[in-house]
């Protein structure tokens, strides 16, 4: 395995510190950086981040955020074909399917996500943050 997407609730996990999933995808991230991995944000996981955590904190931590957010992942794009693609998938949630298929067009080995059950369609594997650092670990 060398390059890995990141789903933007992980990276939601950690910095709201959300209590039942923190711990796990904190540790994701920390493995993947440990074992030299590129890792990746959609760019659509960026607008995502920054929504949320405008909402939950304020404009200036938000951007704050994502500028050391920014410096641990690099930005997989979301271009025309990844949109056209997402058109006409079978994913039930537009988002997923322009996560998904910005990791095909990076050539992610896995997307790492809190939520398994969006990627039913997906021909990569998709990992829990446990499950993640089980596969790194073997």
């Amino acid at each position: 395995m060398k390059t890995v997407l990141f789903d933007a609730n992980v990276i939601l996990d950690i910095h709201l510190k959300r209590k039942n999933t923190y711990n796990a995808s904190m540790a994701a991230v920390a493995a993947a950086k440990r074992h030299g991995l590129k890792t990746y944000l959609s760019a659509v996981s960026i607008s995502i981040i920054h929504y949320i955590l405008e909402k939950e904190t304020d404009r200036t931590t938000a951007i704050k955020i994502l500028e050391k957010t920014k410096m641990l992942f690099d930005i997989a794009p979301v271009d025309a074909k990844a949109v056209d693609m997402s058109i006409v998938s079978d994913f039930k949630d537009f988002e997923d399917a322009l996560q998904y298929y910005s990791a095909i067009g990076v050539k992610a080995d896995c997307i790492v996500t809190g939520n398994k059950k969006d990627y039913k369609h997906s021909v990569i594997p998709v990992l829990a943050p446990e499950e993640f650092q089980l596969r790194l670990n073997r």
